[in-house]
């Protein structure tokens, strides 16, 4: 009996989200990554985040910053994400550790909407722009 060829599951949707919302000279800029490539091969820009890990200490979430710990177990998590299982999908949590480095390597705000439920990580000073993005509990776009 024929069996129909699987597709290989592609669940991108929160790295491209990013990716789309970072300007082009800031990805080139603060990670010197070309975003036509990052689009195409979103485990290069979790690298290039991964490789700027660092602690956000003036990166707000809901007007709340972190205290040491959670700064702490942010870049421990980050440090310890498995770039090579991404295509499975990312479970993005409402107060991802990506979120606060993103916000802080680029100065920007991020308006995270989570089934219109709004979720904002604003930047140390005034945000330079603002990335938007809306999920819901399978999936996640630019908006």
């Amino acid at each position: 009996m024929y069996q129909k060829k699987r597709k290989p599951i592609n669940m991108t949707c929160v790295w491209d989200s990013l990716i789309t919302g970072v300007r082009e000279a800031d990805m080139q800029r603060v990670l010197s990554l070309d975003k036509r490539k990052a689009r195409a091969r979103p485990e290069m820009f979790i690298q290039a985040l991964k490789q700027q890990n660092r602690p956000t200490p003036g990166v707000r979430w809901q007007g709340t910053s972190l205290r040491d710990q959670e700064m702490k177990e942010n870049q421990e998590w980050i440090r310890d994400y498995n770039v090579h299982d991404i295509r499975g999908g990312h479970d993005t949590s409402a107060s991802d550790p990506f979120f606060y480095l993103v916000s802080d390597l680029f100065g920007v705000e991020i308006q995270h909407t989570y089934r219109e439920h709004p979720i904002r990580f604003d930047p140390p000073g005034t945000p330079r722009y603002t990335i938007r993005v809306c999920s819901n509990a399978g999936h996640m776009n630019a908006c």
